[in-house]
């Protein structure tokens, strides 16, 4: 099975409430939410892809010999095979219009095959938060099963919530936790009445000293917000607009990647989410200054079209696409990935 015939078998579970479209990039499912579109005219959404679209890959293909691109890091204190993480995504039953059993049960066997498939193939995957009472429970009862590879995104509930919530990551030995701050902003969450609110830096100082834990402020799409995590002590940012559910005119993460980069110069850990679908993807976001970057829809297609197996085949396909790209640059490991191996269009 590849991944086409994945995303074919997810097609059909989902009941076309999403048309995995080929090329997925917001304009078929515009302001379907709930779903997967994003907001409104599906501006912001489409935004991510089409930014990350206007830089090309340099061929600086010297043909000197031949290697195998490594394509290892360590995140978090954490050796991963590829610098990609499953995105937090829930409410799986709703947004993905899966109606064969209760949503409690298709949310626990999609974080199960979710968390199952990235361990079995090397990487990390973020379990998220939301309004059902369940969402985090699930998260929480597969993070005791396998240590060491999750990492919890919190709502930005109070902060007394996100301090017990960190405390009970570190306790199951996750190597970090975070909060998706954007999500204050969400409608839906407002609507059920979830208890969020807009986070300080006075906030975020409180969390990062309250647990030792690296904590992540996922939603940053300023330098000035970048600068405003690090003066406070958190560890590491995501670059990204929430997949385009907040505001129907954002950027997409790769038109304010760079400045975000070239501001931080390396003293904090910056990930990359929005628009990314390929593995030659993955290779633009770490040129324009991502350490690593996350992926969402494609990889919730991967799971509904083949649970755990999905998982791994998705993530191979994507590791060996970035592969070609950086024996095509050059870069014989992620290191050695760099903004003058690009060009804008």
């Amino acid at each position: 099975m590849d991944q086409a015939e994945l995303f074919t078998l997810a097609k059909k579970r989902m009941h076309n409430s999403c048309r995995i479209c080929k090329i997925c990039n917001g304009i078929t499912c515009a302001g379907e939410l709930p779903g997967l579109g994003g907001i409104g005219t599906g501006n912001a959404f489409y935004r991510n892809w089409k930014s990350l679209q206007e830089y090309t890959v340099k061929d600086c293909n010297r043909g000197t010999r031949d290697f195998i691109p490594d394509t290892h890091m360590t995140l978090f204190g954490q050796e991963v095979s590829m610098p990609i993480i499953s995105a937090p995504v829930g409410s799986i039953a709703v947004n993905a219009g899966i109606q064969e059993e209760t949503p409690e049960s298709i949310e626990d066997q999609y974080m199960h095959a979710l968390i199952q498939g990235a361990n079995a193939v090397g990487v990390m995957a973020m379990i998220g938060d939301g309004p059902q009472s369940y969402s985090f429970a699930v998260g929480m009862k597969y993070a005791n099963l396998y240590p060491g590879n999750i990492i919890s995104i919190i709502k930005p509930r109070p902060d007394e919530v996100i301090i017990e919530r960190g405390i009970m990551a570190k306790r199951l030995n996750e190597p970090a936790f975070g909060i998706d701050a954007d999500a204050s902003k969400l409608a839906l969450m407002k609507t059920k009445g979830l208890n969020i609110e807009n986070k300080s830096p006075k906030s975020l100082y409180r969390i990062t000293q309250a647990v030792s834990l690296p904590f992540i402020v996922k939603g940053i799409m300023t330098v000035k917000e970048a600068i405003a995590c690090e003066k406070v002590g958190v560890k590491a940012i995501v670059v990204g607009n929430h997949g385009g559910r907040i505001l129907d005119t954002m950027k997409g993460a790769a038109d304010v990647l760079p400045k975000i980069a070239d501001a931080l110069q390396g003293r904090m850990t910056i990930l990359a989410d929005g628009g990314i679908r390929s593995g030659e993807d993955v290779f633009r976001m770490l040129a324009l200054g991502a350490d690593a970057v996350l992926i969402g829809r494609p990889v919730l297609f991967s799971v509904i079209g083949g649970g755990a197996e999905g998982v791994r085949i998705s993530f191979q396909q994507w590791q060996n696409e970035l592969r070609r790209v950086m024996v095509r640059a050059g870069a014989e490991n992620l290191k050695q990935i760099t903004r003058q191996m690009i060009q804008k269009i």
